[in-house]
């Protein structure tokens, strides 16, 4: 990603990275240590997997690092995974109900003014002016 953002003249990335096929070489000396069988060996669904495409591999690889750096964590109960029932109902998300009529401001005209003041105290460049400006010539 870097040689690409280089060559259009664009900021490099400066995340760290992690290599994981050498980290499964770490944690697996001697196995495979390809894709497919550490999906094998987790118990990783891959049978989407009939091609190589960047966006289903990504998210394979993702299932398998968790497993690598120590295993994903089923949920915050501390009972055995056998144990633990989820219910789906939790995770269907309802859209929040608007009031009636909206609150009023709980700020009175002193608040006001003091937050006036401290604003004039940050100078006459602030930083979220910079992120507003960004915002609009993306736009």
């Amino acid at each position: 990603l870097n040689a690409e953002h280089q060559r259009v003249g664009r900021r490099t990335l400066a995340n760290a990275v992690i290599d994981t096929v050498e980290l499964a070489r770490q944690r697996h000396p001697g196995a495979r240590v390809s894709l497919d069988a550490l999906c094998k060996h987790y118990g990783i669904d891959n049978s989407g997997r009939t091609l190589h495409g960047a966006l289903l591999d990504s998210q394979i690889l993702a299932e398998v690092y968790l497993e690598l750096i120590g295993g994903r964590q089923v949920g915050l109960a501390l009972t055995p995974e056998e144990e633990v029932q989820v219910s789906e109902a939790i995770f269907v998300r309802q859209p929040a109900r608007q009031r009636p009529v909206p609150l009023g401001t709980r700020l009175d005209a002193t608040v006001l003014e003091a937050h006036s003041a401290l604003l004039k105290t940050l100078g006459p460049e602030p930083l979220w002016h910079y992120y507003e400006a960004m915002e609009q010539a993306a736009e």
